[in-house]
């Protein structure tokens, strides 16, 4: 044992000269720089294990051990060894076991370790290795066991096992790798969990998560496509600046949907076969695409909104007219923000094609979500985003509870029970608004906090909950914002021959057969409205409706298929009959407008 002596190279050889029948040689935590063929010739035959670990050393070859004959582990770890030469020079080691671990090496392919035909246990812990080509370790049939725990592995296909016959043991820091591993690795770490979001063989692990994307996907690409119909041929008397607003919020969720879309299709195209082709996944335009869309639109869905808010407190709460939002202001800030968004989300996911994981955006998240926390840069800017967002979501929070005040006072002053029913339906509007774009961020909320308390965050998880809470606000907020006011579920229901009625109307219908003698029944002959009296003569085959509405009145009878005005009504109503052919025709009311109206 001649460790902690300070030895240097040139006084090892003869040192031990003399101790031809060394069976274990122990010169760790020593200073030796290099090793040549010659320093251990005096031990060629006895000598069976070797310790040179602690030291110096920066270089070594297959060369420098082939003369000993008896010698089975070389423990070369704790050096600065950055380089496995190749020499020209016949070399055969006959040594079972090689430790490299805390080293520099950084490529341990290209016949890396030729004249180590008999290896059967190879450490490379803690070392460089970034990538691991097509038949990396293809000389090594004899390995048996191979530890890569601690290296980065940004990159490998699934072929660079080829030639490991033997191989049993397999430890590294991706578990993508157990997947591409030879069918004899019996104990493989860390595996694939089963219940993460992606597995050896598909980017979406359970069938249930495949429906989940794609009824997402349909559902926010058709919700937002329909919100920018309505906004743009229904809604054409809306004012403006709103208008503008949620056009702009619909087509940022929009791509949110073309995200949805990308992934489910690329989940399919690489169903059973997902391992084999993870990089070419990760490092593929498509993939930073995605990335570029689901971050554009989470980001401009969560700006728009904060503006959406700010013009609604404006209007309700902070009711000054010169501090409006006028609609040039609304185009100038909309593009103003879109430029801004663009630039600093497309840069970062433009930048990641072609490009190892810790130089990617995403890292190694299969869903091309951003994820890098390793990268100061990637870190920086996720942080910086998820501070915004929380800090726009608290302001939205506030001004949604000063309006939600204000039209309190506003309904204890008038004591009107409907304005207390549209006090509820906008809280309840505000809460779900609320919580879906908590629910959104959460995910992203755990990540900053545990990165500011330097607390472990599971990296793989996140994708996981992103992919199922992420999409949710680009989902829900055409309903929302557009789809569920009562002017547009009217006019779908108008357009699907559904008869709609105030909440006030009263509705009598008096229906004759054909064996009925309306001669013989008493109906009543007049209709009062505001003193105002009109007579109606029956008959048979009559369809008879009388409705009573603020808006507009109509009478519908089976003769004749013309509008006839019957009597004048109040001021703001209007009295009309319809006759048509038809017993079940009917004609329809606009709850927003005082005229009647046929959708036929």
């Amino acid at each position: 044992n001649l460790s902690n002596n300070a030895l240097q190279s040139k006084n090892v050889k003869d040192i031990i000269r003399p101790s031809k029948e060394l069976l274990i040689l122990d010169l760790h935590k020593n200073q030796i720089t290099t090793v040549d063929h010659s320093m251990f010739i005096a031990q060629s035959i006895s000598l069976s294990e070797l310790y040179l670990g602690y030291n110096d050393i920066t270089e070594m070859t297959a060369y420098y051990f082939s003369d000993l004959l008896s010698l089975k582990s070389i423990h070369l770890d704790h050096n600065r060894i950055n380089n496995i030469s190749l020499d020209s020079r016949s070399a055969y080691v006959r040594a079972t076991s090689l430790y490299l671990n805390d080293n520099l090496i950084s490529n341990v392919c290209d016949q890396t370790f030729t004249g180590f035909y008999h290896l059967e246990n190879l450490y490379l812990r803690n070392n460089r290795i970034r990538k691991l080509k097509t038949n990396c370790f293809s000389i090594l049939s004899t390995l048996k066991t191979l530890n890569l725990e601690g290296n980065l592995l940004v990159e490998f296909n699934q072929d660079v096992f080829n030639g490991l016959t033997s191989l049993g043991t397999l430890r590294s820091t991706r578990e993508f790798l157990c997947c591409v591993a030879p069918t004899t690795v019996r104990r493989c770490t860390p595996t694939v969990n089963q219940e993460q979001l992606s597995t050896c063989n598909d980017i979406l692990a359970h069938v249930a998560l495949r429906v989940f994307v794609w009824t997402t996907c349909c559902l926010t690409v058709l919700g937002n496509i329909l919100s920018l119909y309505v906004n743009n041929t229904l809604e054409k008397s809306r004012n403006p600046v709103p208008k503008l607003l949620i056009n702009n919020l619909a087509i940022a969720d929009l791509l949110m949907g073309f995200y949805l879309l990308i992934i489910g299709t690329a989940d399919a195209a690489l169903h059973n076969r997902y391992a084999g082709n993870l990089e070419n996944w990760l490092q593929s335009p498509i993939c930073s695409i995605a990335c570029f869309l689901t971050s554009i639109s989470s980001v401009m869905s969560v700006i728009i909104m904060l503006v959406i808010t700010v013009d609604r407190f404006i209007n309700i709460v902070f009711v000054m007219p010169k501090f409006k939002i006028t609609r040039k202001n609304a185009i100038v800030a909309m593009i103003v923000f879109w430029i801004l968004c663009i630039l600093i989300v497309g840069i970062p996911s433009l930048a990641s094609i072609n490009q190892t994981a810790d130089n990617r955006f995403y890292e190694y998240s299969s869903v091309c979500m951003p994820n890098n926390i390793r990268n100061p840069y990637f870190a920086n800017w996720i942080f910086a985003v998820l501070a915004i967002s929380f800090i726009i979501w608290i302001t939205i929070l506030i001004m949604y509870s000063q309006t939600l005040t204000s039209l309190r006072k506003a309904r204890l002053k008038v004591k009107k029970k409907s304005e207390f029913k549209y006090e509820k339906r906008v809280a309840f509007r505000m809460v779900v608004i609320l919580a879906t774009d908590l629910a959104t961020w959460m995910p992203f909320y755990i990540l900053l906090v545990g990165g500011i308390f330097g607390s472990q965050i599971d990296i793989h998880a996140l994708p996981f909950i992103a992919i199922m809470v992420m999409p949710l606000n680009s989902c829900i907020n055409p309903f929302l914002y557009t789809l569920s006011t009562n002017k547009v579920i009217q006019h779908f229901r108008t357009k699907f021959n559904l008869k709609t009625e105030t909440n006030e109307s009263i509705s009598n219908r008096y229906r004759s057969s054909k064996g009925n003698d309306l001669s013989k029944a008493e109906p009543d002959h007049r209709i009062t409205s505001n003193n105002d009296v009109s007579e109606i003569r029956t008959s048979p085959n009559i369809d008879l409706t009388v409705t009573f509405s603020k808006t507009s009145y109509c009478i519908d009878d089976g003769e004749t298929s013309d509008y006839k005005s019957i009597s004048k009504s109040t001021k703001n109503n209007k009295i009309g009959v319809k006759k048509t052919n038809s017993v079940n025709s009917s004609s329809h009311l606009s709850p927003s407008s005082n005229h009647l109206f046929n959708p036929n």
